[in-house]
């Protein structure tokens, strides 16, 4: 890979701060062996498919850059690797926002997902009661609210 490239995708490595160094010496590992940017982000996909299972729509789609999708990928990556939330802790949240937000791509991705990280059916039941119940007091108290704001009550 070009000499110009190389600094570029280091500094983005250390930018989302990548706390798990396997990884990082993995993701490293892939770009000095790339002959090009696109190679290390085919390499990139191979890496967040085989942790996390099939990429999220937004990330096929920034694969025709692949610069953009390095630097999305890596971010995302920090994002479902640091924190103080388990791994099923953070799906559930993702599944929950999923839910309320009616993202049915996203929803099915994390439902998948949370199969893969052993939840049970009753689990993914109660989170989406949750996201139901978030999602209903949203809807009442905006309406209310504008009702109120409407009447002048």
């Amino acid at each position: 890979m070009g000499d110009a490239t190389l600094p570029g995708l280091l500094f983005v490595c250390q930018e989302v701060r990548i706390v798990e160094q396997s990884v990082l010496e993995n993701v490293l590992e892939q770009i000095y062996a790339a002959d090009s940017l696109q190679e290390t982000a085919i390499a990139m996909r191979k890496i967040l498919e085989n942790r996390y299972g099939p990429l999220p729509y937004i990330l096929r789609v920034l694969e025709a850059d692949p610069e953009a999708f390095l630097t999305e990928g890596l971010r995302r990556f920090r994002q479902a690797s640091q924190g103080q939330l388990s791994p099923r802790e953070r799906e559930a949240a993702a599944i929950g926002a999923a839910a309320a937000l009616r993202c049915t791509h996203c929803l099915r991705t994390h439902l998948e997902r949370g199969g893969r990280l052993g939840f049970t059916d009753g689990e993914l039941g109660e989170v989406l009661r949750v996201a139901a119940a978030i999602s209903e007091a949203t809807v009442l108290a905006v309406g209310v609210r504008e009702f109120q704001t409407l009447t002048g009550g």
